[in-house]
């Protein structure tokens, strides 16, 4: 068997995989809202049922029926942050994740073992890990590894890091690029036609749905990096024979899935990429469909972020050097510490962590937020305060007291310049 055999199967058709797709995506919204009363889901039921509705056009909606009890929940995580707010308590937790996973990168650098590969998120925790000369020993040891011995969630995993770091780091992706074949081979001896199904297995178990299609999704994103035809239809292959048929699993399965079945859906949760140049580094935790660096100057820069026009979202952005100004719709914002009750954008700014936390309410699918760095006129040095527009024709007519004091700190403006560049956020963490 190889994976040249599948060309013909409906299985392996584009059409089929996005059918099985949007039938997974239905079934959870629906087995969602049938629970939803009881309160007897979890956080990433929430996340994915909200990205789900998202990707339906239905994200206000989807935010309005998930029950105010969740979101004042003490127990909720970063996770949910772009959609519900809290961000001083979200930013700490999401700091502790990555400063947990970067230590156990640390602990782990020198075992002889591929299991690294297989932890969440571990190709951005490798972009950030401060350590350069570490992480390219990690991943030249590895490339010296057999597959032929490796199991299917560590070529999986390997997979997966060589598509991440080619966007994040590509100087880090190379390195992996000798056992490439190797896990595919792997990957494909595992599996094995039954009917008209694709299946998977290792040491003659077969894998759990969840491994499968993870396997599948990374087989079909590193087919799509490489333009490589066979290796996409294989991927949707592996997917659409676990997963066409959803409609028998129960919320917790479609919850935990849909994030690798829909994995281009950005209005999930997920690590974005924003700015990296000699060692400096911006990315964001965002539910954005996409967020850029438009410019960039001595004295400003422009940062445009993605999402519809009249949503309301929260991202979480590091590597944000100290500002003196900020400006939103081009209006100043200024201080107000209640600016996450308001029905408009507003932000808080972490000077230690170069981190702004910010509430966005688009009025365009893409909002334009201007960091004023250097300005002689009129500096102001916003340490750690909270922040909300001048612009008071936005807030909420159902919030008491909406009247915003616009005071602006006091100032100086040392060091401002030499603070422009962004600085690695792993030092930070």
């Amino acid at each position: 068997f190889t994976f040249d055999n599948i060309h013909e199967l409906a299985i392996a058709d584009a059409f089929a995989f996005q059918q099985t797709v949007n039938s997974f995506s239905d079934n959870l919204i629906a087995a969602f809202e049938n629970i939803v009363t009881d309160s007897s889901y979890t956080e990433q039921a929430v996340v994915s049922y909200v990205a789900a509705m998202a990707q339906k056009g239905s994200y206000p909606e989807a935010i309005e029926s998930v029950p105010a009890s969740f979101k004042r929940s003490t127990t909720r995580t970063y996770l949910s942050a772009p959609y519900f707010n809290t961000l001083e308590s979200m930013n700490t937790d999401l700091e502790d994740t990555i400063r947990k996973n970067i230590e156990h990168i640390r602990i782990n650098k020198d075992a002889d073992s591929l299991d690294l590969f297989t932890i969440d998120h571990v190709s951005m925790n490798l972009w950030l890990y401060p350590d350069v000369e570490t992480v390219r020993n990690i991943l030249k040891k590895a490339a010296e590894k057999d597959m032929s011995v490796a199991t299917i969630a560590q070529v999986t995993g390997i997979l997966e890091v060589y598509t991440d770091l080619t966007n994040y780091k590509s100087g880090y992706a190379k390195y992996l690029q000798p056992i490439l074949d190797a896990c595919v081979q792997k990957i494909m001896t595992s599996c094995e036609f039954e009917g008209e199904t694709l299946t998977i297995s290792e040491n003659g178990v077969y894998l759990s749905v969840s491994d499968a299609v993870e396997t599948g999704v990374a087989l079909l994103r590193y087919g799509n990096l490489i333009e490589n035809n066979t290796l996409q239809m294989a991927g949707r292959a592996l997917v659409n024979s676990y997963v066409s048929d959803s409609s028998s699993f129960d919320l917790r399965t479609l919850a935990s899935i849909y994030p690798t079945v829909a994995y281009e859906n950005k209005y999930y949760p997920h690590f974005e990429k924003v700015f990296t140049d000699n060692g400096t580094t911006v990315w964001a935790w965002t539910c954005a469909n996409n967020i850029t660096l438009k410019s960039d100057t001595a004295a400003s820069c422009v940062i445009g972020i993605e999402f519809p026009a009249d949503w309301i979202h929260y991202v979480i952005m590091k590597g944000i050097p100290r500002f003196e100004k900020i400006f939103i719709y081009d209006i100043q914002f200024r201080t107000d510490p209640r600016f996450e009750t308001y029905n408009s954008s507003g932000y808080v700014y972490k000077t230690a962590a170069q981190t702004l936390l910010l509430k966005s309410r688009h009025k365009t699918d893409v909002e334009d937020i201007r960091l004023v760095f250097y300005d002689n006129d009129n500096v102001t040095d916003l340490n750690d305060v909270s922040s909300t527009a001048v612009d008071n024709s936005l807030v909420g007519e159902n919030i008491e007291n909406s009247t915003t004091e616009n005071a602006t700190a006091g100032t100086t403006t040392e060091n401002v310049n030499s603070t422009k560049k962004v600085t690695n956020q792993s030092n930070n963490l």
